[in-house]
């Protein structure tokens, strides 16, 4: 799958992020894009959508209402393959293991560059998004 045909669920509380996090994807030929303010709107968009129709979820773990790490644990809760990339300032040791035992796909510590997120979804688009 390229990624020009991904539907990416961007997940982060800081408008400017978010809207910084959306440029970069249009940059690398992303076009269809959901966005969410914090965890508890990205259950509401799953639960509306289905995991079916997401192909990857980039989400900040700080935030109100839902934590990024707890939607990871409840995304997992209803699909297991679902790729979900942990975006975060969080690059302590215990940060990154409670998101590996809650089995999230990738880690990328903000800030970071626009070549940092093309390495990473070419990566997620070769493994585990699949050749769809």
């Amino acid at each position: 799958m390229k990624l020009e045909k991904l539907r990416i669920l961007v997940v982060d509380d800081h408008a400017d992020t978010q809207k910084t996090m959306c440029l970069m994807l249009r940059q690398l030929g992303v076009e269809k894009i959901l966005t969410a303010n914090d965890g508890q709107e990205a259950l509401d968009i799953i639960d509306g959508e289905g995991t079916e129709g997401i192909h990857v979820v980039l989400c900040d773990w700080n935030m109100p209402n839902v934590s990024g790490i707890e939607f990871l644990r409840q995304v997992r809760s209803i699909d297991h393959a679902l790729p979900f990339v942990m975006v975060t300032a969080r690059g302590d040791a215990n940060s990154v293991e409670e998101a590996r035992d809650a089995k999230v796909t990738g880690y990328i510590l903000k800030p970071f560059t626009l070549g940092e997120l093309k390495k990473k979804m070419e990566m997620l688009v070769e493994t585990a998004v699949g050749k769809g």
